[in-house]
C-alpha cells in the first residue's frame, strides 16, 4: 500500500469544462420522470455531480485500504482547482447511498455477465 495519504485529483477538459464549478453546497432533489422512475435532479446543485465523483473514488481507494487526504477538481481551461469536501459527515451520507446501489449493480451484472442471463432490472432502476 502507499505509505503517505494520497490526493485524488481529477483534470477536467473539453467543452464542458471552460468554466469552474464549484459544488454550490447544495443537494439534488429526489423527482419522478415521464415515466415514472425515480431519479436525482441535479440542475440546481451546481458541481455536485463532479464532487460526487470525487467521493466515490475516495471510497473506493477507502476501501482498498488506503488513507485519502482529499480530493479536488482541476480545470486548466479556467484556470481554478475546486478542493471537494470528501470528509464531510453530511456529504459522504449523501452519496453514500448511491455507492451502495452501485456496487450492488456491478454485483448483480457480474454475476449476470459470467452466466449469460438477462439482466432483471436496469441501470436506472436498480433498488
Amino acid at each position: 500500500m502507499c505509505p503517505k495519504p494520497i490526493l485524488v485529483c481529477w483534470w477536467r477538459i473539453g467543452r464542458l469544462a471552460v468554466k469552474a464549478k464549484e459544488w454550490s453546497g447544495s443537494y439534488p432533489v429526489l423527482t419522478k420522470g415521464k415515466d415514472g422512475v425515480p431519479y436525482y435532479d441535479t440542475r440546481h446543485a451546481l458541481g455536485y455531480v463532479e464532487a460526487r465523483q470525487q467521493g466515490m473514488y475516495t471510497m473506493l481507494l477507502e476501501q482498498q485500504g488506503y488513507e485519502v487526504d482529499g480530493a479536488r477538481l482541476i480545470f486548466p481551461v479556467a484556470q481554478a482547482v475546486v478542493d471537494v469536501p470528501v470528509h464531510d459527515p453530511e456529504f459522504r451520507g449523501k452519496w453514500r447511498i448511491i455507492f451502495v446501489k452501485l456496487i450492488r449493480f456491478w454485483m448483480i451484472w457480474s454475476v449476470r455477465m459470467s452466466s449469460r442471463t438477462v439482466l432483471p432490472c436496469c441501470v436506472r432502476g436498480v433498488r
